[in-house]
């Protein structure tokens, strides 16, 4: 009779073999097989990605473990369950094996157990549970201290806290900490935290321009102001388009053209018939894809 743990290394071995098959064979649309999981598209609707289209399929992929190099499985069941139900981002994936993911849980576990002896964690936690309504002195005071943090990762659950207090007053800094240059570990996470905090707070026709001219420039951190953009007078939109063609920089336009069909608005005739001629193959190319995709 076989043991356990030779039972658990015969599945191993199927399902890396399994692996290697499908990942040779192409999907077909309507059919089940082993190894294969269709997805849930409404499921993913947390994901908003304009390179690719969402996942029809998740397939078993055969990956190494980085903490023990062990050839492992990622099942299409438990890539389902990942991307649907822990509702996790789709471009994140297994790294570890399950008795190493068990391992560094562990290792984590016991260097947190100390009070203090995890600082910057308890100091998130606690600006996690900051709640929406009006802040006292001492939490207002806590909370500009995260702010001013060296640490980029507290500093962005802070602005999280601004998102929920929705305060006015704190529009200016919002716009500030959005589009700040500076390049840091976690300062992509502290933009685009400051958007997603700013976008309640704008009001037309007085930042119409701004959100345009964030579109325009830096289109990575512009999806929160999409909403704001479909209600905005059309002929607000359509002037600032007609000043980049004149402009005439490609990547403006590019990102212009996929504000479009983001937004679901698209300029009059005459102004789409100029991005559709541009000079630019690249600006062309960006039109036709954006034209299709606006047909579908």
């Amino acid at each position: 009779m076989k043991s356990n743990k030779q039972r658990r290394a015969e599945i191993k071995q199927l399902r890396l073999e399994r692996a290697a098959r499908l990942a040779k064979q192409p999907l077909v649309d309507g059919v089940r097989v082993a190894g294969r999981e269709p997805a849930n598209a409404a499921r993913l609707g947390h994901v908003d990605i304009t390179y690719a289209p969402l996942p029809k399929y998740y397939v078993d992929v055969a990956f190494q473990c980085c903490d023990c190099g062990a050839q492992e499985v990622w099942t299409a069941k438990q890539q389902k369950w990942w991307y649907e139900v822990r509702q996790a981002h789709v471009d994140s994936t297994a790294v570890r094996c399950l008795p190493c993911r068990r391992k560094r849980r562990a290792l984590l576990a016991v260097s947190r157990a100390g009070v203090g002896a995890n600082r910057l964690h308890d100091e998130v936690t606690w600006l996690r549970n900051v709640p929406s309504t009006k802040p006292d002195a001492k939490t207002l005071e806590r909370v500009e201290l995260a702010l001013a943090s060296k640490w980029d990762g507290v500093r962005k659950v802070a602005i999280d806290v601004l998102a929920r207090w929705q305060r006015p007053q704190d529009a200016e800094r919002l716009r500030v900490w959005t589009l700040d240059t500076k390049k840091r570990p976690w300062h992509d996470a502290v933009q685009e935290s400051a958007a997603r905090a700013l976008a309640p707070l704008v009001r037309h026709p007085r930042d119409d321009q701004w959100v345009l001219e964030l579109f325009a420039s830096t289109p990575s951190l512009s999806d929160p102001f999409t909403s704001f953009v479909k209600e905005m007078d059309p002929k607000m939109v359509e002037l600032f388009i007609t000043h980049e063609l004149v402009r005439n920089e490609p990547e403006r336009l590019e990102n212009l053209a996929m504000m479009v069909l983001r937004t679901r608005r698209k300029p009059s005739a005459q102004i789409w018939s100029r991005f559709e001629s541009h000079a630019s193959r690249s600006v062309r190319d960006t039109v036709a894809f954006v034209t299709r995709r606006l047909n579908v």
